[in-house]
């Protein structure tokens, strides 16, 4: 896995609905832990782990659904709301 991805974007898949929302980025570090940057420059800092034959990400407290992963895109689903990470 690649360790710098953005979040552009969240959309609620029940209405197919984007979710407003401020870009996030994501650096995953190899020992677990990771770092989460807001537009604003905070920095968040929590950890994350596949799960079940890496079909599940943990990021911090909530597990997300893999739904699609190559070297570019990064789509998780986590109830009605999918997010789309992209690779920087």
């Amino acid at each position: 896995m690649k360790h710098d991805w953005e979040q552009k974007y969240i959309v609620n898949i029940e209405n197919n609905t984007s979710v407003d929302l401020q870009e996030l980025k994501y650096n995953f570090h190899a020992d677990g832990k990771m770092q989460i940057q807001t537009q604003d420059s905070i920095i968040y800092l929590s950890t994350w782990e596949l799960l079940e034959d890496e079909k599940y990400l943990r990021l911090g407290s909530e597990t997300c659904f893999i739904e699609f992963f190559n070297s570019k895109i990064l789509t998780l689903r986590y109830g009605k709301l999918k997010r789309y990470l992209f690779a920087k």
